[in-house]
């Protein structure tokens, strides 16, 4: 029986999605919590043979799993080790990272390439090399550099420079003196507002499909414009997505780009200018995939299995 590994929190849907569909395909199935190292999940390593097991509590017993018994491991989320002292919680990381550190493991997606998208600026510096066309952006808390971005952009996106957070538009209130002398202590990422439409395109291997996401909600019984001013679409609740076939040359940029990333799957969030134009925004190396799949009627998960086992 195929073995895979899940690494992520176990009430996620997308780790729920995954592990009933290998459990239903008659796939052995081990979903893993970083942040319980130390309590319900070890590891051990011996470095004269550089062998790696998992050490697993549940269900009143204790099983040891090799990892070169794995066929596959998809990385969901990486949390730190709750409950912990400073000092635990530095070893039990280091601990982790012994099993993170194995590329020549079947990682979906490696430590490579959530370490690359944690470096955001250098995302769309590479996209923009790979052909891409990419907004006008700042990081970085130099207030002259923050002032004259804004006198320079009529409308201004505010973005996390790390990942997790989401974005928002600039209101003509928040470009005061006041609200630059905070942002010059601290760092920040200002983005050019590209006027248009929110596409997604997932990539899982070979697969790739791409959609149009809008809200849907209405007012005043007509159905909001495409155009809408909410900066993230996070925001949105139960937004639609509509399907939409991306020009051969966005699709072969995609794949260019999701390679680059060191990603074997991938979201890839564009805006869709008025005018035609495709401007790349980033690629998740761990998306969101349920509501996705529910709403276009594909198999994602099914494609993220099959890379795994194979």
């Amino acid at each position: 029986m195929k073995t895979i590994l899940i690494i992520g929190q176990a009430n996620s849907l997308e780790v729920q999605s995954l592990q009933s569909l290998a459990k239903r395909l008659g796939i052995s199935v081990y979903v893993i919590d970083a942040a319980y190292m130390g309590k319900y999940l070890d590891l051990e390593y011996y470095p004269h043979n550089d062998q790696t097991n998992l050490v697993i509590d549940a269900h009143d017993k204790t099983e040891l799993i090799p990892i070169d018994s794995i066929c596959g491991i998809y990385c969901a989320k990486i949390n730190p080790p709750i409950g912990k002292s400073p000092l635990q919680q530095m070893e039990y990381s280091c601990l982790f990272q012994l099993l993170l550190s194995q590329q020549n493991l079947n990682w979906v997606n490696s430590i490579k390439a959530i370490q690359f998208h944690r470096t955001k600026p250098k995302q769309l510096h590479l996209a923009k090399r790979l052909g891409a066309n990419i907004p006008a952006t700042y990081i970085g808390c130099q207030q002259d550099a923050i002032e004259s971005f804004i006198n320079l952009h009529k409308e201004i996106i505010v973005k996390p420079v790390f990942a997790g957070h989401l974005s928002y538009k600039l209101t003509p209130s928040q470009k005061h003196s006041k609200q630059i002398n905070t942002w010059a202590k601290q760092a920040v990422t200002l983005q050019e507002y590209i006027k248009g439409q929110d596409v997604r395109t997932y990539i899982v291997g070979d697969f790739i499909i791409s959609a149009i996401i809008k809200p849907k909600q209405k007012s005043h019984n007509k159905e909001v414009s495409n155009e809408f001013e909410i900066s993230d679409y996070r925001e949105l609740p139960n937004p639609e997505m509509i399907p939409m076939q991306l020009p051969l040359s966005v699709q072969q940029l995609a794949i260019r780009i999701m390679r680059a990333f060191h990603l074997r799957f991938t979201a890839i969030d564009w805006r869709l200018t008025p005018n035609g134009e495709f401007v790349f925004l980033e690629a998740n190396p761990a998306p969101l995939f349920v509501y996705a799949q529910n709403k276009l009627g594909v198999e994602i998960d099914k494609a993220l299995i099959s890379l795994l086992i194979n």
